[in-house]
């Protein structure tokens, strides 16, 4: 639960006190200069968080999904006091709105600026995570994250902090690990006999762009009994991986920790295969494409059949590849 979740709680348990457009508040123990900072609820049992400013111009903001800004006037102690309202009209947003204002809470704690221009830099740096989480992610993020997550756990298992360092997956690398010029993609496929991937990307099996590159096939099928995305994540930090670090970069794909996906999320991993990427590997290259034909041209995708790959590594050899992507004790 998120710090000021916890809040929340404590007003719903009174909300019955709610009534017309009154609101429900308690102070979150966090004082601005203009006073103490709020958590409410008001009558449709929406959460807010209330910012006492200043300067009363506070512009409304309707560009975040599901999340408005705007100017509230309320009595306090007799006295009229503007606040900077933080409003969540989605109740499918909740638990990512609750995250979002500890977000924005501890900028406050650090940063000098206006508590306004706070507020709207944090909705700018949380718009895309707030409209995924109001559509949902999709079955297809949910199944690349279990293979993620499933290459991660088996980095971890040597080295958890040095694991994280160079998932790079999050962030729209090309290639999923990135280790100096070493590069590993990773891609789930839970295709009846998992011999089909599909490849996102023109570059992504192109050797002669990288130092090293080999192609990890993590094969996947839905299983009641297998662990959701929240369970191997508290695995992941069981094995020492670094929590706020890795939230954080779950969160950059559009899952948040602790907020129900929508759709199942339960597979169970079938096979781990990798395959070293050379010029006789089958796929796309950029460089064998004529400028003249790729004028124009953008987003190519298309399905790889592994059975037209050279042989696979052996298990052996691809746990000593992993064990190269990894420093013992770090």
């Amino acid at each position: 639960m998120s710090e000021v979740a916890e809040h929340f709680v404590y007003l719903g348990i009174e909300a019955e006190a709610v009534a017309g457009t009154r609101l429900l508040s308690r102070g979150v123990g966090q004082r601005v200069a203009g006073g103490e900072i709020l958590a409410a609820l008001d009558s449709d049992n929406q959460k807010h968080l209330l910012i006492p400013v200043l300067d009363p111009d506070v512009p409304e903001d309707h560009s975040s999904q599901g999340v408005l800004l705007r100017r509230r006037e309320l009595l306090v102690d007799g006295s009229t006091v503007s606040f900077a309202d933080l409003h969540c009209r989605i109740p499918a947003l909740d638990m990512v709105f609750e995250r979002l204002l500890d977000d924005i809470l501890a900028r406050l704690e650090h940063e000098s600026q206006a508590p306004v221009e706070v507020c709207r830099q944090a909705l700018d740096d949380w718009r895309t995570l707030l409209r995924t989480a109001s559509e949902g992610i999709s079955r297809n993020t949910v199944v690349g994250l279990v293979g993620e997550f499933e290459v991660l756990r088996m980095l971890a298992e040597r080295s958890p902090a040095s694991a994280l360092d160079v998932w790079r997956g999050p962030t729209r690398s090309v290639h999923d690990f990135v280790l100096g010029a070493a590069e590993l993609e990773v891609k789930a496929t839970s295709s009846v006999d998992g011999s089909t991937v599909s490849i996102s990307n023109i570059d992504q099996l192109d050797p002669t762009l990288v130092g090293e590159l080999h192609l990890v096939v993590v094969h996947v099928t839905a299983n009641e009994t297998a662990p959701t995305l929240d369970e191997r994540i508290d695995e992941l930090i069981a094995m020492g991986m670094p929590r706020g670090e890795l939230l954080a970069r779950v969160q950059r794909v559009g899952y948040v920790y602790e907020t129900p996906p929508g759709i199942d999320d339960r597979y169970a991993v079938r096979s781990v295969r990798a395959w070293h990427v050379g010029a006789d590997f089958p796929g796309l290259r950029s460089g064998e494409i004529a400028e003249r034909n790729r004028k124009g041209v953008s987003d190519i995708t298309y399905r790889l059949s592994l059975d037209a790959a050279p042989d696979r590594l052996s298990d052996e050899d691809f746990w000593k590849l992993l064990a190269r992507w990894t420093r013992p004790g770090t």
